[in-house]
């Protein structure tokens, strides 16, 4: 029995449903999210050469960077701020397992060199960097670092930038 205020049994049933809502994930060619990547750098007040690729279409990320102070926190806040432009599949590396894994090795060199050259508390690769956004923790680069420009110079000519 419906106690005063309760569901009555004539009352219709009360029904519940759950959609899931459909999920789109925009990809774009290389060449357009380099340009954009830059396009954006370039708002931000960052001057970079164009983005040079390989012979297999890879883009060539430190030749751009060639002249560029790493250790200024202006560029570092438009790398983070433009970033955006090589997520959206640019650089995408997950349908590649075997060049995916090769970058992350290459990554792990890298860092490895750096520290070697005094520079610490350089981090590890993000794990299973997947070749969108930035392969190293942005928040735990030792950007004010002194030591950080010259190990960077040294090590991407050493082994090939990363």
């Amino acid at each position: 029995m419906a106690g005063a205020g309760g569901p009555s049994p004539t009352d219709p049933h009360a029904f519940t449903t759950t959609t899931t809502l459909a999920v789109t994930t925009t990809t774009i060619d290389v060449d357009t999210g380099l340009a954009d990547y830059r396009d954006c750098l370039s708002a931000e007040g960052v001057s970079i050469t164009e983005i040079p690729k390989d012979a297999l279409g890879r883009p060539r990320m430190a030749d751009a960077f060639a002249s560029v102070d790493l250790s200024d926190r202006h560029v570092v806040d438009a790398l983070e701020t433009c970033g955006r432009h090589l997520s959206s599949g640019a650089l995408d590396l997950s349908s590649d397992p075997d060049l995916q894994d090769l970058v992350q090795i290459r990554l792990e060199r890298f860092a490895d060199c750096v520290r070697l050259e005094g520079v610490d508390g350089f981090p590890d690769p993000v794990r299973d960097f997947d070749g969108r956004g930035s392969p190293f923790p942005v928040n735990r680069v030792p950007w004010a670092d002194p030591g950080l420009p010259s190990a960077v110079s040294i090590c991407s000519e050493r082994l090939g930038a990363p």
